[in-house]
């Protein structure tokens, strides 16, 4: 995951903005990101946690 000045870019090439509905708070301090029925390989993901800033 990387932080773009458009969104968060993901290892699979997906691009999540800022303003997307699928960002979540993590509860943590790392990104989790949430794939349809787990499966890692897919090119889609339905949420992203992201922690906190300065965490």
């Amino acid at each position: 995951m990387k932080e773009t000045k458009e969104g968060y870019l993901l290892s699979t090439g997906e691009l999540i903005p800022y303003s997307d509905r699928r960002i979540r708070r993590s509860r943590d301090e790392f990104f989790h990101e949430c794939k349809p029925g787990g499966e890692t390989g897919s090119r889609r993901s339905l949420c992203l946690y992201v922690p906190e800033r300065g965490m």
